[in-house]
């Protein structure tokens, strides 16, 4: 599993990156192909659940 997690100090985003995995965001489903990137706030929950029926592989805690 490849997670990538880049702060931006600039306007306080961080840049989600992963391999081929779905995120559960705010309760909204997001599907990120290779090399995507999704931006999210700070102190922002993220749970990554794979591709293939399975789930909830590991969650990612920003603060």
């Amino acid at each position: 599993m490849l997670i990538a997690l880049n702060y931006s100090s600039e306007d306080k985003s961080i840049d989600v990156q992963t391999d081929n995995y779905d995120l559960l965001l705010s309760n909204k489903r997001t599907s990120l192909g290779n090399g995507n990137n999704l931006s999210i706030m700070p102190n922002e929950a993220i749970i990554l659940l794979e591709h293939e029926g399975k789930t909830n592989c590991g969650e990612v805690h920003v603060s």
